[in-house]
């Protein structure tokens, strides 16, 4: 088994346990991924989401990383804009570390969709039975807004009204952030292009450890 360091770049805070998935497809390939995510929210000065600044700010003060990992939405972009994104900023640091690009299509929001359990689960109510209307697998990719879809899905499931509501609005943050930890990945996400780009992508930054 490698042992390996990886820097993840994320959208957000509640994007962190995507270090923790890439980790465990890296070690299907033999590579042991410690991955380290900077809260760049909780910085006095923080660099904003381009790559460039935020690789510039983490090797400021620790370069020792092997493997680079960067989550990006696609949002209005298209898939090969962003990942060209991601090797602009290597290149302007000058940075030849192997990558893993984590783009899902629109928002990581649609990966989240898949699991109707989950959503109940974090919701309050798993044994709920009211209709949560989510979309079929091969039609998440396609969502004009996946967030707004999965906020939808877990108001219904909640069962919450008024100031319940409310606060349970409040808390999107952290249920989007337990819905990715619970995220199967040997489950219905496989069917995403997304996802097996990612799955791809891991791989071959594992073999170039290797």
């Amino acid at each position: 088994m490698i042992h390996a360091r990886g820097l993840l770049l994320a959208d957000g805070p509640s994007d962190v346990p995507l270090g923790a998935h890439v980790a465990a497809l890296a070690r299907a390939h033999g590579v042991d991924l410690d991955v380290v995510t900077p809260e760049f929210d909780r910085m006095d000065d923080p660099p904003g989401r381009g790559v460039p600044a935020r690789l510039n700010c983490v090797l400021a003060f620790d370069s020792d990383f092997q493997v680079l990992l960067v989550h990006r939405d696609t949002e209005g972009m298209d898939v090969t804009q962003r990942y060209s994104e991601i090797v602009d900023g290597m290149t302007q640091c000058e940075i030849s570390w192997p990558f893993v690009p984590i783009i899902p299509i629109r928002m990581t929001e649609a990966w989240l969709l898949l699991d109707e359990s989950a959503i109940r689960s974090v919701a309050g109510h798993p044994s709920g039975t009211m209709s949560l209307g989510l979309p079929a697998a091969n039609k998440v990719e396609s969502l004009p807004d996946p967030k707004a879809t999965l906020q939808e899905a877990l108001r219904t499931a909640s069962g919450c009204s008024g100031r319940r509501l409310q606060k349970f609005r409040r808390d999107f943050p952290e249920h989007r952030r337990q819905l990715l930890e619970r995220l199967d990945r040997t489950g219905t996400v496989r069917q995403l292009s997304a996802w097996t780009a990612l799955e791809q992508a891991t791989e071959l930054a594992a073999a170039s450890l290797n």
